[in-house]
């Protein structure tokens, strides 16, 4: 059994869907050949990653690096040299991916207690670090080259590259940082085939898809019961997101038997707008939009449903948002009811919609009608091996693979 040590900021117990991807898929990669131990943050949460105690070593404690009371960002845990001019940068809005807060806080914590964690180590043959935020990119870079083996990296999003409203200098310095952090890695894994071909173009590194998957645990057992009357949607709103839910409430005030159950994360502009928007067509109570309620609770709702949402970006004048592959996505295709994506017309989704045959990929209002039209008449169940290859112990596989590939 080979052992891979794993840089990861977001782990269990942690709940969000960063600290699931690898807090559901470790316990699968011994079956692929290979013992994960992973160096991590304690935090709060009740997420369960299935590993022993030896394969799970704490440094330090997660946070936001928010302090909400003032709604401003901390220096808090910063190496006092670095925190003026992390906040002075911030001032100026010199923003950078490739190098943010958390290396001067958890990676300098890590640094610090290097000595007692190389001796619980076992031999290791590959290091994986998982990106954002980029502490795990920079440590695993420095541990990798000292125990002289191949280091990967895990892209949950595109770090310098992903196309924020900066100034050219600052694109460009976070990308020449970004590109000197990671001269020394061996290859990567992302999260959809557009993020891999973004990437490997831009830095020239061999990549593989590895998607978020699903797993059992990720669900509640709906009881046998009928589909409840209602769309399922869960989540925090985005700018981005405000046209297609537009559209999907367009769609709705034309069907009036459909109803709409909105578990809502804020913020509360955005939920102001949605509430406008539908009392304006006409919807009134038919869009249910709710505080948001414990994770079990949640989980059997859209279990329930008639069917689940994913709402995403549909501007198509860039690449970006055509990779957008949330985590969510890949919960809902294990769930009984089909799925409606309201998103641009060439995501990746689509072909994750296609390949499980779980739902339609919509961009415009006739396209949702027509799609709620076809779940009214009995939209079959989806296609079970398409459905098992997002699974995350398959996906696993397909990471350990890649490993395997990459040592040799």
């Amino acid at each position: 059994m080979k052992n891979l040590l794993i840089f990861a900021y977001y782990f269990p117990p942690l709940e969000t869907i960063a600290a699931h991807r690898f807090g559901k898929m470790c316990r699968h990669m011994p079956k692929f050949g290979r013992r994960p131990v992973v160096i991590c943050p304690d935090g709060a949460g009740g997420l369960d990653h299935g590993l022993e105690p030896d394969q799970v070593i704490r440094v330090g404690t997660w946070e936001t690096g928010l302090d909400r009371a003032a709604a401003v960002e901390t220096t808090r845990g910063m190496n006092p040299l670095v925190a003026p001019l992390y906040k002075l940068g911030k001032r100026l809005r010199f923003n950078l991916r490739a190098y943010d807060r958390s290396v001067a806080s958890w990676g300098r914590a890590v640094q610090k207690a290097w000595p007692k964690i190389s001796g619980k180590l076992p031999t290791v043959d590959c290091v994986l670090s998982t990106y954002g935020p980029s502490a795990g990119n920079w440590l695993a870079r420095r541990y990798a080259k000292a125990m002289g083996v191949p280091w990967v990296i895990d892209y949950r999003d595109a770090c310098s590259l992903y196309p924020l409203d900066r100034g050219p200098l600052v694109r460009f310095t976070d990308r020449c940082i970004e590109r000197h952090v990671i001269s020394r890695a061996a290859g990567f894994v992302t999260v959809s085939p557009t993020l891999k071909e973004i990437i490997g173009n831009h830095f020239g590194m061999k990549g593989a898809v590895v998607y978020n998957g699903w797993d059992p645990s990720d669900h509640v057992d709906a009881g046998g019961e009928e589909p409840g009357d209602y769309l399922f949607y869960g989540g925090r709103m985005y700018p981005h997101q405000m046209p297609a839910f537009s559209k999907l409430l367009q769609a709705l005030a034309a069907e009036p038997h459909q109803r709409l159950l909105f578990l809502s994360l804020g913020p509360p502009e955005l939920e102001a707008r949605l509430r406008r928007e539908a009392d304006a067509l006409g919807l009134g109570n038919r869009l249910d939009l709710r505080e948001p309620v414990p994770h079990a609770e949640a989980a059997a709702l859209a279990a329930k449903a008639r069917l689940t949402l994913v709402v995403e970006d549909l501007d198509t004048s860039g690449k970006w948002s055509r990779g957008t592959l949330t985590g969510k996505l890949m919960q809902l295709i294990a769930l009984p009811g089909p799925v409606l994506c309201v998103a641009r017309p060439d995501s990746d989704i689509g072909e994750v919609l296609t390949r499980t045959g779980k739902g339609r990929l919509c961009s415009e209002v006739d396209q949702i009608q027509a799609f709620l039209h076809e779940v009214d008449n009995g939209f079959p169940p989806g296609d079970p091996e398409g459905i098992a290859f997002f699974s995350r112990e398959q996906q696993a596989g397909e990471l350990c693979r890649f490993l395997d590939d990459v040592c040799s």
